[in-house]
């Protein structure tokens, strides 16, 4: 593909892309490689473009807590996205292990390994929003000797939010992996940094409580002894439904983490002494985290105006109706046709009366005189007495 990168073998197929492991031949280096389908460029266009341009700008952006982009461009009519390979294994799989040995990870390596996904996601939204913060595609490895326990990857920065512009966001992700979608995701809304520090909260909770974050959220404090119970406020609040309640960035979610008193192992409070740095970042690991932002600090936003409504054609409107509705409408409609289909079918056995008939009956009169005057004599008793006791009159026609 584009000349330089050897495709091995596939790791993974979806609807829309298949994932290969591949080797580039100038550098010598494993790399994965992600091949979109003729099928998503031809019927998806709008995502496509979005995730083209998602993907140029996270080309520019090379980072050690990214799984950082190498190409991106077209092949054969296809798309293709070559990252750096998976080390370690998925953030993920290390916490379904978890669950099924009911081990957690202490509490201090949970603040150390949340406090490198702050760091990363405080670097991610200088340039753009996640939107989709899930454990399947951030890679974990041990780190023996290093200043945290673990090294950390955050891949497919903001790719998943492009493709949400069709309904394709979850294309590829487990059940488990899908469980940790925003709850705006869905809408049709630009999603915020919030939509990132709902993520964050819920990779927390669930290495916390060995829970995936669904349903109603029992405080971590109940759930499992031993976490604190000023806890349970900023991690309730990072995943609150409603995007306007929630805690507004990340940098505001590691000051409320300060304010409790929790240390999130490299990345320290204002005024703390330097620290040994992130592999390969070449500087204090607080020093993204050092000035946050706390919601109540941040200026009140302008006032948008007021747009009108866009114009929605029957069809999108029938398509974003919920399910019911949709099955309500199909069967009413059904029924019409049936009903409308019968009718036809009888008048086509039958005929249709019109001035044909109008015609017959009165050539019918006029060549039979008795049969007026029989109609005559059978309605004159019939409105007196009823129909029961009606009879001819004396010289009447029999």
């Amino acid at each position: 593909m584009a000349e330089r990168y050897h495709l091995r073998e596939p790791v993974a197929t979806t609807g829309i892309y298949t994932v290969f492991a591949g080797y580039d031949v100038l550098s010598k280096e494993p790399v994965r490689v992600t091949v979109f389908s003729k099928k998503f460029r031809e019927h998806h266009a709008r995502a496509a473009r979005e995730l083209m341009r998602q993907a140029g700008e996270n080309l520019a952006r090379r980072d050690p807590l990214f799984r950082n982009i190498l190409f991106v461009g077209e092949d054969r009519d296809r798309l293709v996205l070559v990252e750096e390979p998976v080390q370690g294994e998925p953030l993920l799989a290390m916490l379904q292990r978890r669950m099924r040995s009911s081990e957690p990870l202490d509490l201090e390596e949970i603040l150390a390994l949340g406090g490198l996904l702050c760091k990363a996601l405080s670097r991610i939204q200088r340039f753009t929003v996640h939107g989709f913060v899930n454990p399947e595609e951030i890679d974990v490895r041990p780190w023996p000797g290093g200043p945290v326990p673990w090294r950390i990857r955050i891949g497919w920065i903001g790719l998943r939010r492009a493709l949400r512009t069709e309904g394709l966001a979850l294309e590829g992700l487990s059940v488990e992996g899908a469980c940790f979608v925003p709850p705006e995701f869905s809408s049709h809304r630009p999603l915020g940094p919030e939509a990132d520090v709902y993520g964050l909260g819920a990779i927390y909770y669930s290495l916390l409580t060995l829970r995936l974050p669904t349903g109603c959220f029992e405080p971590p404090s109940v759930a499992r002894a031993g976490i604190p119970e000023e806890l349970d406020r900023v991690l309730l609040q990072a995943m609150d439904d409603d995007p306007e309640e929630r805690i507004g960035h990340v940098e505001a979610f590691v000051r409320a983490l300060w304010g409790v008193g929790l240390s999130l192992g490299g990345i320290e409070g204002p005024g703390a002494g330097p620290d040994r740095g992130v592999e390969g970042a070449g500087e204090s690991p607080g020093a993204d985290l050092q000035t946050p932002v706390l919601p109540a600090d941040r200026p009140a936003p302008a006032e948008k105006p007021v747009r009108p409504p866009a114009r929605v054609g029957w069809l999108r409107s029938f398509w974003s109706a919920p399910a019911a509705w949709k099955i309500l409408s199909v069967l009413l409609s059904t029924g019409l046709v049936a009903l409308a289909a019968g009718e036809l079918v009888l008048r086509l056995l039958h005929g249709w009366p019109g001035q044909g008939d109008i015609r017959r009956w009165e050539a019918l009169f006029r060549a039979n005189p008795g049969v007026e005057r029989l109609l005559s004599d059978v309605q004159a008793p019939s409105a007196q007495q009823g129909y029961a006791s009606a009879s001819p009159k004396e010289g009447g026609s029999p």
